[in-house]
């Protein structure tokens, strides 16, 4: 039997996906804690949550689900303590994609997610078909940080809640995630559920 984690990819294609993805955003996350105090953000503490973020295969079975950290932070006023973080990279500019099963995960355990994302309609950061080339990516990643291509946003419990309730009937089948059913968020809605904040070099 599949496992439904592969999205319709072999198995060695997401060992390689994930991989690579990890490497991304631990990038990310890491310019991200050194980004946030730009804005007033007080970070802290934080730590990995559940499984371990090394980008190692984990086995069918195995429990996967949870947010990647937990976090102590200050933020637009607002104490945040020990609480879980999930992260989420989009490398293009235009949406945001959440599986329902994802949603229902976060929402089981309060979890805040931190959107990391290109806002640049013309800079593709999308993962490139050769995944050994991770140190040339971080590259054009570290230059879209420094021309202010990336933004981020947390979207916390209480508007994934709202979020969630508001596209209960627009849940659609995801071609791109294995037609798991999910929905789509536009940039331009970004601003109701989240503050878009810059990423600071």
């Amino acid at each position: 039997m599949t496992d439904r984690r592969f999205d319709n990819r072999s198995q060695d294609t997401f060992k390689k996906d994930i991989k690579f993805g990890t490497a991304v955003e631990a990038h990310l996350f890491n310019r991200w804690v050194e980004s946030c105090h730009h804005n007033g953000t007080v970070l802290n503490d934080w730590s990995h949550n559940g499984v371990d973020n090394n980008g190692e295969f984990i086995e069918t079975g195995r429990k996967t689900s949870g947010a990647d950290f937990r976090v102590t932070m200050n933020y637009l006023g607002i104490d945040y303590v020990d609480e879980p973080m999930e992260f989420k990279w989009v490398p293009t500019r235009g949406k945001f994609t959440l599986k329902s099963g994802d949603v229902k995960a976060y929402i089981k355990e309060k979890s805040n997610i931190l959107f990391v994302y290109n806002d640049n309609w013309s800079y593709n950061l999308r993962k490139p078909k050769d995944s050994s080339g991770i140190d040339n990516h971080l590259e054009r990643i570290d230059f879209a940080i420094k021309t202010r291509y990336i933004k981020w946003g947390i979207l916390t419990y209480k508007n994934l809640c709202r979020l969630r309730d508001d596209y209960a009937d627009k849940v659609r089948p995801i071609p791109y995630m294995g037609n798991k059913p999910g929905f789509v968020l536009d940039h331009s809605n970004y601003s109701v559920y989240f503050v878009e904040e810059p990423f600071y070099p």
